[in-house]
């Protein structure tokens, strides 16, 4: 892989890191991992402390993903992809045809 490759990885993860659907979900898993612990409500995580967590653990995990494939897909059709930084929440609103 060359350093552009990896720039582009680093940087894409990094955006999707800042995205409000990968802070929703670090305050889930906050949430439950402190009622698997038995924690009070008062150790619930916020959204805006949700964005510095996931921040900071890229930052502090930033070669994790650097052996992952990433493929980039240029459209040269007429159709418009359809396109989402949460999945999850895309498959629920697709229907089949």
């Amino acid at each position: 892989m060359d350093d552009y490759q990896l720039i582009l990885k680093r940087f894409w993860l990094q955006q999707y890191l800042r995205t409000e659907p990968a802070s929703r979900r670090a305050v889930e898993m906050n949430k439950r991992f402190g009622k698997l612990v038995g924690a009070d409500s008062s150790f619930d995580l916020e959204i805006r402390y949700a964005v510095v967590m996931v921040v900071h653990t890229f930052a502090d995990e930033i070669g994790v993903f650097d052996d992952l494939s990433v493929y980039l897909l240029k459209n040269t059709t007429d159709l418009p992809f359809i396109t989402s930084d949460d999945l999850a929440d895309l498959n629920k609103s697709v229907v089949p045809i």
